[in-house]
C-alpha cells in the first residue's frame, strides 16, 4: 500500500499546516520509503539494507496484524528461488512499475535461467 488516510481527531497544526477535528489526511508513506535522507540510494532494492523500518505496514495501534507472515513469506520465497534457480538473472535492468497511486508492484519483471542440465548439454 502507498497510501494511508486517517481522520484528525482533534485540531492540530503539522508542518504549518492547520486541521481541523474531522478532516481527512492521506499520507504517501511509499514516498517515506524512499527518502533519500533515510535511505542511501532509495530507488535501488537492497534486501540487505540495515536498520529498516519502512512505513509500508504502518506503525502503533495501526501496525499490520499480518506484517510477520509477511516477512516470513518473502523471506522463504526468494530464500527458495535463489536455492533452485541460482543462474537466474534480470532481462532488463529496469524493472517495469504499475502505475497507481495506492499500490505499488511491478507490471513485468522478465528474467531468464539457464538450469545446469542445459548447460552441460551444450
Amino acid at each position: 500500500m502507498q497510501a494511508v488516510a486517517r481522520t484528525v481527531a482533534e485540531p492540530i497544526e503539522f508542518g504549518g499546516l492547520e486541521f481541523a477535528k474531522g478532516e481527512l489526511i492521506v499520507s504517501l508513506i511509499g514516498a517515506a520509503n524512499r527518502d533519500p535522507e533515510v535511505f542511501p540510494d532509495p530507488e535501488r532494492m537492497d534486501v540487505t539494507r540495515e536498520r529498516l523500518r519502512p512505513l509500508s505496514f504502518g506503525g502503533g495501534i495501526h501496525f499490520c496484524i499480518g506484517a510477520q507472515l509477511a516477512r516470513i513469506e518473502a523471506e522463504v520465497v526468494f530464500s527458495t528461488l535463489l536455492r533452485r534457480m541460482p543462474d537466474l538473472t534480470l532481462v532488463e535492468d529496469t524493472p517495469q512499475w504499475r502505475q497507481s497511486f495506492t499500490l505499488r508492484g511491478l507490471t513485468a519483471l522478465p528474467v531468464k535461467w539457464t538450469s545446469s542440465r542445459q548447460q552441460g548439454a551444450a
